[in-house]
């Protein structure tokens, strides 16, 4: 082992060595410092900043350029799109319909587009849609589980202002259904009709009560499972806050040979659109809150 006295001047040279680096280290330290301040005041200003939301133009553009690409393959796949809304071919109000119709190429799928009360294109849906590979940035041949998906991120809007406005005319009655498809096939019947949204998305349909057409009642007709009767109880709630008391499809009266998950277009296929409004009527109870 190495004695003491050696130890000790090898402690005395590491302490000189210390010592006369320590002007450097220290100047090294000051420099290290500021530049770590100065990240770290960078990253604070980047964390303050959001990304800045899509304007309505944006949106609306990227909706028509996909409308525009979707126009030439409409066509073609015309009967997978009459397989979904049979009453195009027959219906008064098919061609304000078709403005809301379109076949997607990119996902080989019917789609439609949802427009705002101001003719704004909000976003879209497809039918079927192939799932985004994120590191190939590409689509892949698989599809995502569940039907009539969003293209890109939007909160759901009412649809479809446009065709319900022209069909509503004088009517003293108009349908709020679950999904796009069901909206158009009943606007078909000329029957006045406008989604909530989604089922996920029903509680925010308070705040388009307003833009519903006033002394008309609303009719809930929401699809035959939990999840439509859900729904429906929580926009018959908003409506009787705003002192308005909706009629409230019941599926065991309209249909009791109805299927489970059954929906507006279901019961359209199976008994035709003649006589839609009063069956809709009939089998309705009014809603008092008990």
């Amino acid at each position: 082992f190495p004695s003491h006295d050696k130890c000790k001047s090898r402690a005395d040279a590491v302490s000189e060595t210390t010592e006369t680096l320590s002007p450097e280290l220290e100047e090294k330290r000051k420099e290290l410092a500021e530049k770590r301040k100065a990240y770290e005041a960078k990253a604070a200003e980047n964390a303050k900043e959001k990304t800045p939301e899509r304007t309505t133009e944006e949106i609306a553009a990227d909706v028509e350029k996909e409308l525009k690409k979707a126009a030439k393959y409409a066509k073609k796949n015309e009967p997978k799109i009459l397989e979904a809304f049979p009453l195009l071919s027959s219906s008064a109000f098919a061609d304000k319909a078709r403005e809301c119709i379109y076949w997607s190429e990119e996902h080989e799928s019917i789609a439609v587009v949802c427009h705002d009360e101001n003719g704004i294109g909000r976003y879209t849906k497809v039918r079927e849609k192939y799932i985004w590979d994120k590191d190939a940035k590409a689509l892949t041949n698989e599809r995502q589980s569940g039907k009539w998906i969003k293209t890109w991120g939007a909160s759901s809007y009412p649809f479809a202002f446009s065709l319900f406005w022209t069909v509503f005319d004088f009517h003293k009655h108009y349908i709020i259904t679950e999904g796009e498809k069901d909206a158009i096939n009943v606007n078909l019947c000329s029957v006045p009709s406008i989604t909530m949204g989604s089922t996920s998305d029903a509680s925010k349909w308070g705040e388009y009560i307003d833009k519903m057409p006033d002394g008309a009642t609303p009719i809930i007709w929401t699809d035959n499972d939990d999840a439509g009767r859900k729904a429906s109880a929580k926009v018959k709630a908003m409506f009787e806050a705003k002192g308005i008391s909706p009629l409230v499809v019941k599926w065991e009266l309209l249909d009791p040979k109805a299927k489970n998950k059954d929906d507006a277009t279901d019961h359209i296929m199976k008994f035709g659109s003649d006589g839609l409004l009063d069956r809709l009527i009939k089998s309705c109870c009014i809603v008092t809150g008990k």
